[in-house]
């Protein structure tokens, strides 16, 4: 009798090699990944995201270990995207006031700062999570938000952006 395999692994032959591309470089800068690090763990109510150990599956697939990370608390929204909305709302915020390095999250709401800036509306097109963060963001630093959303998109998922002060 033949034992199947509960997984089968795949080469990805469609895969860039070219990790160090322009187009990379360009896009995710050195140094990138620690300033939003450090910008992140500055907001109010952030912490890491815990790890959960899938031991059962990865004994039952034949693995050492498996853990994944467990954004279901993530700053109340329930997911990671809130980050990448906020640090793109920082780094405009950034470009816009002609900063060159970093500001301190207390700077970035204070209000002098908010008096340079005026009054911004950030603007994105989600099918939720994502625009959910955004309006998250934008009200945490005291902006208006507009997201668009498809037809389709659930109530439920319309008024969690809503809830958000959008």
């Amino acid at each position: 009798m033949e034992t199947k395999q509960p997984i089968e692994w795949l080469e990805n032959k469609h895969a860039d090699p070219a990790v160090n591309s322009a187009a990379v470089q360009n896009l995710f800068p050195a140094g990138i990944s620690r300033r939003a690090r450090e910008f992140h763990r500055q907001i109010p109510g952030y912490n890491m995201t815990p790890l959960k150990n899938l031991y059962r599956l990865a004994d039952m697939i034949g693995l050492g270990g498996i853990w994944v990370k467990d954004e279901s608390m993530r700053l109340s929204l329930g997911s990671f995207k809130v980050l990448g909305g906020s640090f793109a709302i920082y780094r405009y915020i950034l470009s816009r006031l002609g900063v060159q390095g970093d500001m301190t999250y207390e700077e970035l709401t204070s209000p002098a700062t908010r008096a340079k800036l005026g009054d911004l509306v950030f603007a994105a097109a989600t099918d939720g999570n994502h625009g959910r963060g955004v309006a998250w963001a934008a009200r945490q630093l005291g902006f208006k938000s507009i997201i668009y959303v498809h037809k389709f998109t659930s109530e439920a998922r319309i008024s969690a952006i809503e809830r958000n002060g959008a």
